[in-house]
C-alpha cells in the first residue's frame, strides 16, 4: 500500500497567478504619460486666405476624467493682424483632421486684444441696479 499512498496524497492548492491588465493612458491609475512632441503650427485654408494654427491653451486632465479641450489660435500667414480663436475637443494638434481645423476656423472669433485679466465682477464698483 505504501506504493499507492504516494499516488493518492492530497493535492496542494494551486498557487494563484495574478496578471494585471495593461495600464492604459487616461485611466485613473495610469502614470502620467510623457508629453508627446507636437507640431508647433499647421496650415489651414479658409476665410479668404491661408492661416497658421497653433495650440494656445489646453484643459482637461486624464486623472479627473475631464474633457480634453484645445484652444486654437489662427493667424493669417504673411499678414499682420489679430488672432482668431476657437475651442475644439482634442488632446493634441496632430489628432485633429483637416475638416476639424477648417470647421474651427469658420467658428473662430477674435481673441482678446489685451493681456490684462478682467475682474470677476466687472461692474462691481459701478452703480447698483434698482
Amino acid at each position: 500500500m505504501s506504493g499507492n499512498a504516494s499516488m493518492f496524497r492530497p493535492m496542494e492548492p494551486p498557487t494563484p497567478v495574478r496578471t494585471n491588465p495593461p495600464i492604459v493612458a487616461g485611466e485613473p491609475d495610469a502614470p502620467p504619460s510623457a508629453p508627446v512632441p507636437e507640431e508647433a503650427e499647421v496650415r489651414v485654408v479658409g476665410r479668404g486666405g491661408t492661416w497658421g494654427v497653433r495650440v494656445s491653451g489646453r484643459s482637461g486632465r486624464s486623472l479627473a476624467r475631464s474633457a480634453p479641450l484645445l484652444l486654437l489660435a489662427f493667424r493669417r500667414v504673411g499678414a499682420e493682424g489679430g488672432v482668431l480663436e476657437a475651442m475644439v475637443a482634442g488632446r493634441s494638434l496632430a489628432d485633429l483632421s483637416d475638416e476639424v481645423l477648417e470647421s474651427a476656423l469658420v467658428r473662430a472669433v477674435e481673441g482678446p486684444t489685451t493681456s490684462r485679466k478682467r475682474p470677476f465682477f466687472e461692474d462691481g464698483d459701478g452703480a447698483r441696479r434698482p
